[in-house]
């Protein structure tokens, strides 16, 4: 079992940052120590680190919330997760590709700024 600072420590997430993914449900209830402390588990870990990666690639908290739910149901749920991820994927690539087209511009542009 972690505490809260630990696992901010481990993780690089704010103390705050946990306590609020806690509040949006976004974490199962946490575990409490006798004095109240949040206590973070092995499980609990492995869904941060989902949690940050989904974040990294701009899933909407709701989102992130959604699969969260969906994972703790149990593996009845893969088709679900499944879409979910199908779709963000989607996003992500539709994301890559006007960084892209935004890319071609801006080398166009400093190729005809070189020129001058």
């Amino acid at each position: 079992m972690y505490t809260i600072k630990e696992t901010s420590q481990m993780l690089n997430i704010p103390a705050s940052t946990l306590r609020y993914y806690e509040d949006e449900k976004i974490l199962p209830p946490l575990k409490r120590s006798s004095g109240n402390q949040r206590l973070f588990d092995e499980e609990d870990i492995m869904l941060l680190k989902v949690v940050q990666c989904l974040k990294k690639t701009k899933m909407p908290i709701n989102e992130i919330r959604e699969f969260i739910e969906l994972y703790q149901q149990g593996s009845a749920t893969i088709p679900q997760r499944k879409e979910l991820f199908n779709k963000h994927r989607i996003r992500i690539q539709e994301q890559i590709q006007s960084l892209e087209d935004t890319l071609v511009v801006l080398d166009r542009k400093m190729t005809t700024l070189n020129q001058k």
